[in-house]
């Protein structure tokens, strides 16, 4: 009964909508701080201009994240001979996978 299970996980791409999830949820993100900031710059500049730095710094991580294991492996494919120095990018972001391929 559990490999039955499984294989109508896989059969249904279960596994493919879960990972879907984060990616969804920082577009939404991403959608809100746009549609608060719009708001935010029609009512009060000054609240406007700090809330978008902060929303800068947020975004700016995602950016980064999102491109950084995509630069270690650019990085690490044109010098072979940093292979055994590099170390492994911790940031892994479902965006990146989204990038990498």
């Amino acid at each position: 009964v559990r490999q039955m299970r499984y294989d109508g996980l896989f059969y249904w791409k279960v596994p493919v909508l879960i990972s879907f999830l984060p990616m969804a949820l920082q577009t939404s993100v991403l959608l809100f701080f746009g549609g608060i900031l719009d708001l935010l710059w029609s009512l009060h500049p000054t609240v406007a201009a700090v809330t978008t730095i902060a929303v800068g710094i947020v975004v700016a991580a995602l950016v980064f994240t999102t491109f950084a294991p995509a630069l270690q492996s650019i990085r690490y494919f044109h010098r072979p001979k940093l292979h055994a120095a590099m170390k492994q990018c911790p940031y892994k972001s479902p965006f990146s996978w989204l990038f990498l391929r």
